[in-house]
């Protein structure tokens, strides 16, 4: 499930109203556009998919995460280390900015 979905659920209340009552507060504020257009889009196209995930649990989707690799060793700040202390770029464009600066290259993990 994408992260915005499981944002709105953990908001809205989560395990403390059943399925029934999540899915009527989801769909009703899809027709009322009272949701984030990337939470509006994704439930216009997949309400089976919400209902099946409310009523059985769901696992959040992952986002690739954005690494800089210099000389064999991944950018850790201002040092060079493992990948395990690798810094996390929330984007791909963020990272490759970083790379403009410093150098090395972008590797998606």
């Amino acid at each position: 499930m994408p992260k915005c979905f499981d944002d709105w659920v953990y908001k809205e209340g989560g395990s403390y109203q059943t399925a029934a009552e999540m899915f009527y507060k989801l769909t009703t504020q899809l027709i009322a556009h009272k949701l984030s257009d990337e939470l509006h889009e994704w439930v216009f196209w997949n309400k089976e998919v919400a209902l099946k995930a409310l009523q059985n649990g769901y696992e959040v989707e992952q986002a690739p995460q954005y690494h800089i690799k210099m000389d064999g060793q991944y950018i850790t700040g201002i040092t060079l280390g493992d990948k395990g202390e690798a810094r996390t770029f929330k984007s791909k464009e963020e990272a490759e900015a970083y790379v403009d600066i410093v150098g090395g290259e972008v590797v998606e993990e």
